[in-house]
């Protein structure tokens, strides 16, 4: 599996939240992921487990409209929040996974699949804290984890 989720023009027209990425300082551990090199990633949609218990991991749901601010190009690839029940199946956690559009027109986004950590995290403003309390069914405040590192 390529490690790059390349952005084709379809991908240009969703839009999104800017996210910071906070680089681990042991070097590059995402395998040249997403964002072994972007200081700024673009969060798209969310995809995965919802508050209602239902899951699907195939399809990225988009972000309210006020949260639709900026397209993702090369320095600042897309990205999904990927919600997971916790092993105990009291909530969930999250992650980002890079995402891919299809190349049609309507450009359907499908998110990384068997993406893992690579050491480094993304945070933003408070767009991206109020989407994280409304799938996550509770606040939070902190640095998500970056899913962006794939072994062949």
């Amino acid at each position: 599996m390529s490690n790059h989720y390349a952005l084709n023009a379809a991908t240009s027209q969703h839009r999104g939240l800017k996210l910071h990425v906070a680089r681990a300082t042991l070097g590059d551990c995402t395998n040249r992921g997403v964002s072994a090199t972007a200081q700024t990633l673009t969060l798209v949609g969310w995809t995965g487990w919802n508050r209602s218990g239902e899951f699907d991991v195939t399809n990225v749901v988009e972000l309210d409209k006020l949260s639709q601010v900026f397209s993702p190009d090369g320095d600042s690839p897309a990205v999904a929040l990927r919600l997971r029940r916790d092993s105990f199946g009291a909530g969930c956690t999250a992650h980002l996974v890079p995402v891919r559009s299809d190349g049609t027109p309507t450009g359907r986004l499908f998110p990384a699949s068997a993406a893992m950590a690579g050491g480094n995290f993304a945070s933003g403003d408070s767009r991206f804290s109020d989407l994280l309390a409304m799938v996550l069914g509770h606040r939070f405040y902190g640095a998500v984890a970056i899913h962006d590192r794939f072994e062949a």
